[in-house]
C-alpha cells in the first residue's frame, strides 16, 4: 500500500525486489563486524553466555578476514563457517582472536560452538545471490543520503508470517544496523527519521536499542514500537532493560488486552486520580447525650480506568497517554482502506542446487552438535575429573 520503487528499498532476502545488501561494505571496521554478530547471535538470558559469545567471535572474525577476498560471497562465508572441516576452519582463523576457540586440543568444544553458530548463521544462506540484484546497497550510506530539501524514501525490512522465524536473525541484524546508522547521520534536532517496528519482541534482542533510544531525540530519531504485552519485552530484554525501554516510550497507546494481568498493568500505566470520599461515623452510649454522628472526608486514589475497561475495548479503540501535563484520552480510530500499489511479496529465485547443498551441510552440522552434546553429558554425570577427561576446559570467554 505504500511501496514506491522509485525511492523506497526492500530488504527481504526471499523477495525478488530485495536490495543487493553488501555485508562487507556495510561493516568497515572490526567493531562493525562485532556489532553485527552481537545481533545476529543474541545472548540468551538463561543460557551459558560462553557458547553464544564464542559463536559471535568466530562469525565476526571470519567475516572480517574475508573482507579482502575478491571472490567473497554469502555462500562462501556460510561454507567457511559450516561446511569445511574443523581443521580447515582452524587454519582460516589462524592468528585471529577466534583461533583459540577451534584449537585441536579442545575439538569437542569447537564442534559444540559450531553447532550453536549453525543455529543462527544458517539464516545467512538466504542472502545467497542477492549481490546480483543490482548496485550494492548499504543501510549506512542510504541513511547518510537523506536530504531535508527533497522527499526521502522508506526502507522496508519485511518477512512473511511463515518465514519470519527463519529470517529473524537477519531482520534483527538489519534493524540494529539502521538504529546505529542514525548516530552516523550526526546531531540534528530538526530532522525526523522514523522507525516503525511492529512486534518488536519477535526479533532478537537489539543490544544497541537500550543505549541509543534515550539519546535518539537529538539525532532526530522517532520510534514507534508495537508489542503484544510487556511480559514479552521482559522475556527478550530482561527486567531492567525492558523497564528502561518502556520508560523512554513517552507516548503510549493501550489497546484491548484480554488478560487480567496485562490489562491491570495497562490501567496502572494510564494513570490515577484523587478524590475525596465522604465518610460517617456513629457513636452510641448509655447516656442519650453521648449518641452522635461525625462526618469526614478521606483522600482516595484509584486508576483512571479499570482493568475491565481495558479488557472490553472495541476494535480500533485505545487509551492514549502523552508526555507532559496532558490528560489520558480514549481514542477511536476509523479504518481507512488504501489501494494496493505493489505486490506484497514477489518470490526470489534461489539456486536450488546451492540451496540443497547448504541444507545438507546444515543438517550435518546440527547432527554433529547433537552428538557432541550427548557425549558431554555422560562424562560430567559419571563423576570423572572433567579436567582430566577428554572434555576440555572452556577457553577464556571472548570479550
Amino acid at each position: 500500500s505504500y511501496y514506491d520503487p522509485s525511492i523506497d528499498k526492500i530488504l527481504n532476502p526471499l523477495d525478488a525486489r530485495c536490495a543487493a545488501w553488501d555485508l562487507w561494505k556495510e561493516c568497515l571496521t572490526q567493531p562493525d563486524f562485532d556489532n553485527t554478530a552481537n545481533t545476529l547471535i543474541p545472548m540468551g538470558t538463561k543460557e551459558d553466555p560462553f557458547w553464544q559469545g564464542s559463536g559471535r567471535t568466530i562469525f565476526a572474525e571470519a567475516a572480517y578476514l574475508m573482507r579482502n577476498d575478491p571472490n567473497r560471497s554469502y555462500s562462501k562465508l556460510v561454507d567457511t563457517l559450516l561446511s569445511i572441516k574443523i581443521e580447515k576452519l582452524r587454519t582460516f582463523l589462524r592468528n585471529s582472536p577466534a583461533a583459540n576457540l577451534v584449537e585441536e586440543k579442545i575439538e569437542k568444544t569447537a564442534i559444540s560452538i559450531r553447532a550453536v553458530l549453525t543455529n543462527y548463521v544458517k539464516a545467512i544462506r538466504y542472502l545467497q545471490g542477492i549481490e546480483h540484484n543490482g548496485e550494492s546497497f548499504t543501510i549506512r550510506d542510504w541513511m547518510r543520503g537523506v536530504r531535508e530539501d527533497q522527499k526521502n524514501g522508506w526502507l522496508f525490512i519485511s518477512s512473511n508470517a511463515d518465514t519470519h522465524a527463519s529470517l529473524k536473525p537477519v531482520i534483527s541484524m538489519w534493524l540494529s544496523i539502521a538504529i546505529r546508522g542514525l548516530l552516523a547521520m550526526g546531531e540534528n534536532r530538526n530532522r525526523r527519521v522514523w522507525f516503525f517496528c511492529d512486534e518488536l519482541p519477535t526479533l532478537h534482542k537489539l543490544p544497541d536499542l537500550v543505549e541509543i533510544l534515550p539519546e535518539a531525540r537529538k539525532f532526530g530519531g522517532c520510534y514507534v514500537f508495537g508489542i503484544q504485552s510487556y511480559a514479552q519485552l521482559e522475556d527478550i530484554y530482561g527486567e531492567k532493560a525492558a523497564a528502561t525501554l518502556f520508560d523512554v516510550m513517552n507516548t503510549r497507546a493501550f489497546f484491548r488486552s484480554p488478560s487480567h494481568k496485562i490489562a491491570e498493568f495497562a490501567a496502572g500505566e494510564i494513570g490515577e486520580k484523587e478524590h475525596l470520599k465522604a465518610s460517617e461515623q456513629y457513636s452510641y452510649g448509655a447516656d442519650p447525650v453521648r449518641d452522635g454522628v461525625s462526618t469526614g472526608k478521606d483522600m482516595e486514589r484509584q486508576t483512571l480506568v479499570s482493568y475491565s475497561d481495558i479488557q472490553s475495548l472495541p476494535d480500533l479503540t485505545c487509551y492514549v497517554t502523552l508526555p507532559g501535563p496532558y490528560p489520558a484520552v480514549k481514542l477511536s480510530l476509523k479504518y481507512q482502506a488504501r489501494p494496493k500499489v505493489a505486490p506484497e511479496f514477489i518470490p526470489r529465485d534461489i539456486n536450488p542446487e546451492m540451496e540443497n547443498r547448504l541444507s545438507a551441510v546444515l543438517a550435518a552440522r546440527e547432527a554433529e552438535g547433537r552428538q557432541m552434546a550427548s557425549l558431554f553429558e555422560p562424562e560430567v554425570a559419571s563423576g570423572e575429573d572433567v579436567t582430566q577427561a577428554e572434555q576440555p576446559q572452556q577457553p577464556q570467554q571472548p570479550q
